[in-house]
């Protein structure tokens, strides 16, 4: 009888059942585009991310691009495109995704951001950390809980995607979301559990990374790996399929 041939197990680029990187648009210019645009200087950082960013990717990994309708994530994410497509790396499925955009800001609440200036004119009251902290949002813009429900649905489509698994055997989906600072934020406060100071939040080009794992019965909350500079987290997301106004993610013990 002859030699049995041995088949060694394939190996799975990573252990999670779907993958999905949050990363954050280059430095814009809004001097060259209203929505911002990236000058020379984020081009040469976007694409020194992009690089480093595609060594950790396998073979075996079916890319997805999602990203904001926004000027300045429209361009990096096509830088990140270019150098993806350079190292023979194609990208299966490329989508405008209009729940990652910033947040939506009007002239009232510009007007309290200058009043907030007026009052402590030594202090240099920055956008990202009023928006964030402030009470009362007027009734012409988005506040963290309206940009929170967003992010919710974004988790409860890639809950979906990962259940309903449209890759073949032996690969796995990985998601790649270009966005904005405040898109961070309500995933950051689930799994650090309390709210990001100034300058905790991400910096342009900056990556989160969420690998998302699948329970043992229909039933079970889907848990979410959270990896954020040297921060490791964990959080869960509720689908409650008869009541969707339940459906919620929250912070799980390290």
């Amino acid at each position: 009888m002859g030699e049995l041939k041995r088949f060694e197990k394939k190996e799975l680029p990573f252990e999670a059942d779907l993958r999905v990187d949050f990363i954050r648009h280059g430095r814009p210019d809004y001097e060259l585009h209203p929505e911002g645009a990236l000058d020379q200087e984020a081009i040469y950082w976007v694409l020194k991310e992009a690089i480093a960013f595609c060594k950790t990717l396998k073979p075996d990994e079916v890319i997805w691009f999602w990203k904001s309708p926004r000027n300045r994530a429209q361009e990096t994410a096509i830088i990140y495109e270019s150098v993806l497509e350079k190292n023979g790396i194609k990208i299966k499925k490329i989508k405008t995704q209009p729940l990652a955009q910033d947040a939506s800001t009007g002239p009232m609440f510009y007007k309290k951001v200058e009043a907030a200036r007026a009052q402590d004119p030594e202090t240099s009251v920055g956008w990202f950390d009023f928006w964030s902290t402030l009470e009362e949002m007027p009734a012409d813009s988005e506040g963290p809980k309206d940009v929170a429900d967003r992010v919710l649905q974004m988790v409860q489509m890639f809950d979906a995607l990962m259940k309903k698994n449209p890759i073949p055997s032996g690969k796995k989906l990985h998601i790649i979301l270009f966005a904005h600072e405040e898109i961070f934020l309500n995933i950051l406060q689930s799994t650090i559990g309390r709210k990001l100071g100034k300058g905790k939040g991400p910096t342009y080009g900056e990556r989160m990374q969420l690998d998302f794992f699948k329970g043992q019965k229909p039933s079970d909350d889907t848990t979410v790996n959270l990896n954020y500079r040297n921060f490791d987290g964990k959080f869960a997301y509720h689908n409650d399929r008869k009541n969707p106004a339940n459906r919620n993610i929250y912070s799980l013990p390290e």
